[in-house]
């Protein structure tokens, strides 16, 4: 039984109707109905576990285009065959090994967890869902994620990295992680949202645990210049592209991959 697993690295977002693989993989831009739908399904279920079978019964897909969608991405670098089938290890082994979308083998997250552990985190907000995030001491560039935007500003100013933590409606919004230079500012970023606390009290257990869960993925998997929004209500998840206010008076730069700048190969996917 062949498992598959993405590739460690890959960088994705939705551009209007098309994909967008970078990262780890030369850019290439993929077009059609699928290419916007499916594929990012796929490439949320691959685990290093699932095989083409389990893989079309995750996503509610025809195994027949689950493995033309394979081989497409296998062609451009984004899926990996997996090694080995899944060996013991312990909950934390597994977590990271599943954030690096190498669940079939625990060692594979040794490299993130590392990552993980020398990444200074700054938490900037006092809401009740970044509480859940802990300030985090280690040499080397911090990383300021939170709520406040004003204390976001004041790292990004700084060179530091930032990653937005704020709410939409029903929706939790993460990120992007920015850059002076060569992202958004934060006031920028945050434009249209409100703080997280704002999501209804219901959802505030499932916004926390899954804000903890997903910073080691950022670090994991560039995730590009798109914020996520997690609706946690109906469980969808979309990219959205961020854009810089108009009149703003930060030194404000393009986002760090744009397809009108970017040489992009083109496919399309049925």
């Amino acid at each position: 039984m062949t498992r598959f697993r993405r590739r460690l690295g890959l960088r994705t977002a939705i551009r209007d109707d098309a994909f967008l693989l970078g990262g780890a993989v030369p850019p290439v831009l993929l077009r059609g109905k699928a290419a916007t739908t499916a594929v990012p399904m796929l490439l949320g279920a691959l685990d290093g576990v699932r095989d083409t079978a389990g893989l079309a019964s995750a996503i509610g897909r025809p195994e027949r285009q689950v493995d033309a969608m394979l081989s497409l991405l296998r062609r451009h670098g984004a899926v990996e065959i997996a090694g080995h089938a899944a060996e013991s290890g312990s909950p934390e082994a597994a977590f990271f090994a599943l954030a690096a979308g190498h669940l079939a083998d625990p060692r594979s997250g040794d490299a993130l967890r590392a990552r993980v552990s020398r990444t200074p985190v700054e938490i900037v907000g006092t809401d009740p869902i970044t509480a859940v995030l802990t300030p985090r001491r280690a040499e080397g560039a911090p990383l300021f994620a939170g709520s406040d935007v004003e204390g976001l500003t004041e790292g990004w100013r700084a060179g530091a990295a930032v990653l937005p933590v704020r709410s939409a409606g029903n929706e939790l919004v993460i990120g992007p992680v920015s850059r002076a230079g060569s992202g958004l500012c934060p006031r920028c970023l945050a434009a249209g949202t409100a703080e997280p606390g704002a999501l209804p009290q219901a959802h505030h257990a499932l916004a926390a645990a899954l804000l903890a869960a997903r910073l080691p993925m950022l670090l994991a998997h560039d995730p590009g210049p798109d914020a996520l929004h997690l609706d946690l209500e109906s469980g969808r998840t979309r990219s959205v592209p961020r854009r810089r206010r108009p009149g703003c008076a930060a030194p404000c730069g393009p986002a760090a991959r744009n397809a009108s700048t970017s040489p992009l190969g083109q496919e399309k996917t049925a």
